[in-house]
């Protein structure tokens, strides 16, 4: 491995490995800086100075292609795009760079093309068995830590249980983690990270905004990162509970939340944000323009769960329009003016529930 630079002086690290008598690897990180202006007294500045060179924070996004491979169904070219609004939705305005470790070769010339091009640096690591690429990871975060102290954003995309101590040290030395990882992830190392995505929902634009587990790692006033206001989630609480008791305690009238009622409000907003666009935009673009304007939308969809479902129950505001690519523009749909009334001709008994499904009328001609 070639170094760039030489360390810095200012960082000290040392990267430890037990010997390979047991199955897996396990790694130690340990960082201690010297850096005499990090122990600046932090009410010297302004708080509006903070606001400010928070903005500045860089973001170094590190991909595990071995433990979170692209999902099925995902497009490609766009996963650079999903990570950066994901961030950016959580108010993070710093540089980012993504870089992605693992077999290159595994993924198809298109797709090596597809992320090369839209940003993504490819590291490749040839297959030398279990853990090589965690290792080589790892190297390469010794040398980015040294030559990076904090403040800096750290967004690991790995579901592997082997970074949880990394990540737990790295926080206590002031970095702020962010993690994507799979459904199957430790608790363990969730807990490690400010804020949470599942990865295969992140890289399809189905959810951005994240699960929040920890306030920022430098305390939540004057923060370099800024302060989550909303309540915190325990990455412990549904993880660890065993499945059987997760069973008893689901009722047995329904598994699946009832879905709910749209609130106008919210779908004028949505009708208003397609207006500004007559060509329509996607469905990433959409949520991202729905979170701006600070509309309160429920958590779970009102019980649609997903995105584009929530979409697709308003078909008389809004279509989807497939652009040719795997993916989907939304287009608003134009009110229709209502037909004049004929007296006489039929009686018509509007029976339509205001759930965002078609308006259903019945009919019965008089005789």
């Amino acid at each position: 491995m070639i170094i760039s630079k030489p360390f810095s002086s200012k960082t000290l690290l040392s990267l430890t490995t037990k010997p390979p008598s047991s199955s897996q690897f396990l790694y130690s990180i340990f960082v201690s800086h010297f850096s005499t202006s990090s122990l600046t007294p932090r009410h010297s500045h302004s708080h509006s100075h903070f606001h400010s060179e928070s903005k500045s924070v860089r973001v170094s996004v590190w991909w595990d292609l071995e433990n979170c491979h692209l999902p099925s169904g995902a497009n490609v070219y766009r996963v650079s795009q999903a990570i950066t609004a994901a961030v950016r939705g959580n108010g993070i305005k710093g540089p980012i760079q993504i870089t992605a470790f693992g077999d290159v070769l595994q993924l198809s010339r298109a797709n090596q093309a597809a992320l090369s091009s839209t940003g993504i640096n490819l590291a490749h690591i040839p297959n030398g068995g279990k853990n090589s690429a965690d290792r080589s990871l790892l190297i390469d975060l010794m040398c980015w830590v040294s030559q990076n102290p904090p403040p800096a954003h750290l967004f690991l995309i790995s579901g592997d249980r082997d970074f949880a101590n990394v990540l737990h040290r790295l926080r206590m030395n002031n970095y702020n983690i962010l993690l994507a990882t799979k459904d199957s992830a430790p608790s363990v190392l969730c807990s490690a990270a400010s804020i949470m995505w599942l990865w295969n929902s992140l890289v399809k634009g189905e959810t951005l905004s994240g699960r929040h587990f920890n306030q920022p790692p430098d305390g939540p006033y004057a923060s370099w990162y800024g302060y989550y206001k909303g309540p915190l989630e325990d990455p412990f609480a549904v993880v660890e509970q065993p499945i059987c008791s997760k069973v008893k305690d689901m009722p047995e009238a329904s598994s699946e939340p009832a879905v709910r009622p749209i609130p106008k409000a919210v779908k004028k907003k949505i009708r208003h944000i397609l207006s500004s666009c007559p060509k329509g935009m996607s469905i990433t673009d959409l949520r991202i323009e729905l979170m701006k304007s600070k509309m309160s939308v429920d958590k779970d969809l009102y019980g649609y769960k997903k995105f584009s479902r929530f979409l697709l129950s308003m078909p008389h505001i809004l279509k989807l329009m497939d652009n040719g690519d795997g993916q989907f523009n939304v287009c608003g749909v134009t009110a229709k003016a209502p037909e004049p009334f004929q007296p006489g001709l039929c009686k018509s008994t509007p029976t339509a529930i205001d759930n965002g499904t078609q308006p259903i009328t019945r009919s019965s001609k008089s005789k």
